[in-house]
């Protein structure tokens, strides 16, 4: 048998074997996917040839309130290469779904020795575990907070008990379609909770979604707009509809009785604001009828902080992700000097502010890891600014009596915590690096309740 000939049989073997893979060149785009691919996925070749494939763990840029279960898009971003098989020739695994099954990257290099393409094999789970590094690390957990909801173009990403409870509730009020309100600082997430409550809801794709803030509509404009929506509503047009009303402290008493209308009649509530329903009220600021309409189902958020490091780390990926779709340069996570950065500032803006300094720290990244030198400069400042206030604070506040074995538990706490982010989960690096043996450490995680479930 001739070379030519043994090359053209391998090549219809690649094409038609029943093992899926696929190739992807240095510019991410899909160049080789066989019939085994096409199996797995429900995708031809000519669907996939030459689309790109971002390191997004399964995150899109779909329509806010896309019903769709699967995307070409998100399936694209599932298959993609860690950045470093590109930059370093590393061979990584990541998990493809729950955990049956995994893809296996392999680069291949040209005769000079430089990275031509990634070989991507889909193999059981059972013949090859996960590996690669921290980085790698979070963005399997993120695909696999993902794979939770894949109905969802809004993400509510986290695992902290605060955050589950949140969850709970979301889902209390997308089942029975209730009027909620959701408070909480500037940041939190208040708008996509509330968005998201409505895509959680089974009836999500016949109903008409209308949004307000209050912030930037004028009184006049926006009472004309509930005074119209009434008139539909009355003539039957507008039966299954639903308002999401942010900052509702804007909206005037009168304005709340049309409101608390619409919602008798079948219209769909969901209001967010700053402050809680307590402080609204000490202002004067609900009229009795729409307080007691929106009392039924209140959701408060957490700030960043009380989320915990292990929710910061998850949205920090996330945000990455977000970034990864659009830049040319791809970024898989961060080093460890950059974790304990973040996890030491304030984030008085909550998840706005972090996903702000992550997308500038992804635009000056050089590595494929953000470091301290990506962050930017107005980070830099408001971290020393908070420094200072918390030095000058503790030279002018008086010596006051503390339960110092309670104090001290907290910031044991809190070390540990940072230490089982830094090691990207794995809690017998985190052991080693706070000098304690594994049986200890676990002791000490039971007692002190750390990050359970």
């Amino acid at each position: 048998m001739t070379k030519r000939a043994a090359k053209s049989g391998l090549l219809v073997w690649l094409m038609e074997t029943s093992q899926p893979m696929y190739l992807v060149d240095v510019k991410r785009r899909i160049r080789f996917f066989n019939h085994g691919s096409e199996m797995l996925f429900g995708v031809t070749a000519g669907d996939v040839l030459g689309k790109r494939t971002p390191f997004a763990a399964g995150l899109t840029m779909s329509d806010e309130f896309s019903t769709g279960n699967e995307s070409l898009e998100k399936l694209l971003s599932r298959l993609s290469p860690p950045p470093e098989c590109f930059t370093s020739g590393d061979i990584a695994t990541l998990p493809l779904d729950a955990g049956s099954t995994v893809i296996q990257f392999l680069p291949l290099r040209d005769p000079s020795g430089q990275i031509e393409t990634i070989l991507c094999f889909i193999i059981p789970a059972v013949d090859q575990q996960p590996s690669g590094d921290v980085g790698n690390y979070w963005h399997r957990f993120l695909a696999q907070e993902l794979a939770k909801e894949p109905w969802s173009t809004i993400h509510l990403v986290g695992r902290s008990q605060l955050w589950q409870k949140v969850k709970r509730q979301a889902d209390v009020a997308s089942r029975a379609r209730c009027p909620v309100f959701i408070s909480g600082s500037v940041g939190t997430g208040k708008s996509a909770l509330a968005r998201f409550i409505v895509q959680s809801s089974h009836d999500r794709a016949s109903r008409e979604v209308i949004s307000f803030d209050t912030k930037t509509i004028t009184i006049t404009a926006f009472t004309n707009h509930i005074k119209a929506i009434l008139e539909r509503q009355q003539q039957g047009e507008f039966k299954n509809g639903v308002i999401l009303l942010d900052d509702i402290e804007g909206v005037p008493r009168d304005v709340q009785l049309k409101l608390s209308e619409l919602a008798t009649h079948g219209t769909w509530l969901i209001a967010t604001s700053r402050q809680s329903l307590d402080e609204l009220r000490l202002q004067n600021l609900l009229a009795p009828e729409f307080d007691l309409l929106i009392s039924s189902l209140v959701i408060e958020l957490p700030t960043l902080r009380e989320r915990g490091p292990e929710d910061l780390a998850l949205l920090m990926q996330m945000f990455i992700a977000e970034q990864n779709l659009t830049a040319e340069k791809q970024v898989s996570g961060w080093t460890e000097e950059f974790l304990l950065e973040v996890i030491e500032y304030q984030w008085p803006a909550n998840l706005a502010e972090l996903r702000d300094v992550i997308g500038q720290a992804h635009q000056q990244a050089r590595e494929t890891k953000l470091t301290p030198a990506d962050l930017p400069f107005r980070f830099r400042m408001g971290k020393d600014a908070q420094q200072l206030r918390v030095e000058q604070a503790s030279q002018d506040k008086p010596f006051e009596p503390l339960d110092l074995e309670k104090h001290l538990e907290q910031v044991e706490r809190r070390l540990i915590e940072q230490a089982i982010v830094a090691a990207g989960g794995n809690k017998t690096l985190a052991a080693q690096s706070l000098g304690m043996t594994r049986a200890k450490f676990y002791r000490r995680l039971e007692q002190l309740g750390v990050m359970e479930g």
